[in-house]
């Protein structure tokens, strides 16, 4: 018998021979190795940006150690995949996977991020926790103006300003201050969404009539009660008082 015949039939399945590693052997430890892959971390964010609309960026821990397979991480919503990222494996045991996708008709409710080997088998699978801008107010003065310049005491000055909105529907108040006194406060509510140019929110005017001259520095605040950093507030300008 050859040599190459002796080999082959050292390496038999039905032989235990000291450092042989058979097609089932082999076998054996693929599918030991890859029995660990788990997800660690999903999460992403829906943001919006002016140019460009909405959109989902996140990322996703998977734990890979051992596990030679070509994997993919796949995000699913509402049982469809609507995208597909390979997974690097890393050598400290835990690949990093950046996702990003639009956010249109995304109903992020229920969504999950599945790990699958090169013939589809499913690894492993987690729902992917997203926030959005959406979920939390954020409001702005907008388009604030004053007029006259300058006056004489006892003469009316014209205020006026808007609020727009970056973020999730909310009540507010929104107040006029006269050198960071509050002198006239009026309530209101604004629809969730995102304002790039302009407002959607009210827009309010408030008169205020000075008694002595000087200078005074005119400032308008947005207040969502419960949010303290939802609001905002801006200098609108000095009127002279004469």
């Amino acid at each position: 018998m050859r040599r190459r015949d002796l080999l082959a039939v050292a390496c038999s399945p039905s032989l235990a021979v000291a450092g042989c590693t058979t097609e089932q052997d082999r076998s054996t430890e693929q599918d030991r190795t890859c029995t660990d892959v788990s997800i660690t971390h999903a999460s992403a964010d829906i943001d919006y940006w002016c140019d460009t609309g909405s959109g989902i960026h996140g990322v996703v821990h998977v734990y890979t150690e051992d596990c030679d397979d070509e994997l993919t991480l796949e995000i699913v919503n509402e049982g469809e995949v609507i995208r597909e990222f390979d997974i690097d494996p890393s050598p400290l045991g835990t690949s990093e996977v950046e996702i990003t996708t639009d956010a249109a008709a995304f109903d992020y409710e229920g969504a999950t991020v599945n790990v699958r080997g090169p013939d589809g088998e499913l690894h492993a699978d987690r729902e992917l926790s997203v926030s959005s801008y959406l979920d939390s107010p954020d409001l702005s003065v907008a388009a604030a103006s004053f007029e006259p310049e300058t006056v004489a005491a006892g003469e009316p000055v014209t205020v006026t300003f808007g609020v727009s909105t970056f973020g999730g529907e909310a009540e507010f108040e929104a107040t006029l201050l006269v050198e960071d006194e509050p002198v006239e406060t009026r309530e209101g509510s604004i629809d969730g969404g995102a304002d790039c140019g302009g407002f959607s929110g009210p827009e309010y005017e408030f008169t205020h009539t000075f008694a002595d001259p000087g200078e005074y520095d005119l400032t308008g605040e947005i207040v969502v009660e419960g949010s303290p950093g939802a609001g905002d507030r801006e200098p609108i300008g000095t009127v002279a008082v004469g």
